[in-house]
């Protein structure tokens, strides 16, 4: 995997972000520029960003949890694949829902 950070990528987003601080998709862009960068610190402080201005963003669940697992953070992963579930069940989301258990249940497979 390339770990290194896309700096123009990323200037550009802290740009729209200084214009645009609570556009969500830009705290969720800039997270997963840091988890392609295997910056999980990063990546980490801006799903929860993400998740703080909308906690039904279904998608940063399941990448901040994926960012958790790479850090070695399995019971955070866990958590945030659980709360994924819950705000997928109550949005129907009926793929996000498989993707999650699937992911969970994989993740308690190698416990």
């Amino acid at each position: 995997m390339n770990n290194e950070i896309n700096n123009s990528r990323l200037t550009q987003l802290f740009t729209l972000l200084s214009e645009q601080p609570e556009e969500l998709f830009l705290h969720y862009a800039i997270a997963t520029e840091y988890k392609k960068a295997q910056n999980w610190k990063e990546a980490t402080t801006w799903f929860l960003k993400t998740l703080s201005l909308n906690p039904s963003y279904i998608a940063a669940y399941y990448q901040l949890a994926e960012v958790y697992e790479a850090n070695g953070q399995r019971s955070e992963a866990k958590a945030a694949y659980e709360t994924g579930i819950v705000y997928a069940q109550a949005a129907k989301d009926l793929k996000s829902i498989s993707e999650f258990k699937n992911a969970l249940m994989n993740l308690e497979i190698e416990d």
